[in-house]
């Protein structure tokens, strides 16, 4: 019974192998680890950097320069559409703010437009003052009574130019008096004469010389109009008048 205690006691310990293999000694299975490991550390090693970039997906040539090709002719295609709808006039404004500036603008040929005070025909053989406006408009009302207070008050300096009112469509005669626009009052009743051609969207104001050119387009409700009024015409009336550069 000793000694098989002694035989017990001196067998070597078992340990557990890798992949399930049982009974072997604590030193045989250290040495069957190490062969193992280096085998799975190789299998999941991250590939190297040069790898890496070969084994990446690239786009191919045609993917890669139809995408080149499809920005380019969307740009192209665009651009050219742009400067269609320019030259169409779809982007000008329907209704253009009226402001105080020198036009290229001229009238086109005589006007001939018949009133309540008479007749008159445009261009006249000396320089003058145009108003054009509608009665009952919501948008001239301010520039009609910015024009009533600067004739009541003297305030408007004209060179003795002649002043020639055109009513849109209609006017009352005496709706005219109470505002000072009854001055040569005649009518465009189409807008074919004035309206339409110096593309007029509320009460304005015109210098026009003598050949017909638009020498100033204002608004009696604007700042400063009474002194650019002034201005322009005893410019004109002290001088020939010089037709203005085309517009580009």
């Amino acid at each position: 019974m000793p000694a098989m205690e002694t035989r017990t006691a001196e067998r070597p310990r078992t340990a557990q192998a890798p992949d399930g293999i049982r009974d072997v000694s604590p030193e045989a299975a250290a040495l069957l680890r190490a062969d193992a490991e280096p085998a799975a550390s190789a299998h999941h090693r991250a590939p190297s950097a040069p790898a890496a970039i070969f084994n990446r997906r690239r786009p191919g040539f045609l993917a890669r320069w139809g995408t080149v090709l499809l920005i380019a002719g969307s740009v192209a295609t665009g651009a050219v559409l742009h400067s269609a709808v320019q030259r169409s006039g779809w982007l000008a404004p329907k209704h253009p703010a009226v402001t105080a500036r020198t036009t290229a603008q001229r009238i086109a040929g005589p006007i001939t437009l018949d009133g309540p005070r008479g007749q008159v025909t445009l261009p006249m053989s000396t320089p003058v003052v145009v108003n054009v406006w509608l009665e009952g408009c919501a948008d001239c009302q301010a520039a009609v009574d910015a024009w009533r207070g600067l004739v009541q008050q003297g305030g408007l300096d004209l060179a003795g130019l002649p002043v020639v009112n055109v009513a849109f469509g209609g006017a009352r005669l005496a709706w005219a008096m109470d505002n000072g626009l009854d001055d040569r009052l005649v009518l465009d009743p189409s807008g074919g004469a004035l309206v339409r051609p110096l593309g007029i969207s509320s009460f304005t104001t015109f210098i026009i010389d003598a050949d017909g050119w638009v020498r100033l387009r204002d608004r009696p409700d604007n700042t400063g109009f009474a002194h650019r009024v002034a201005g322009a015409a005893k410019a004109l009336a002290s001088g020939p008048p010089q037709a203005p550069a085309p517009s580009p």
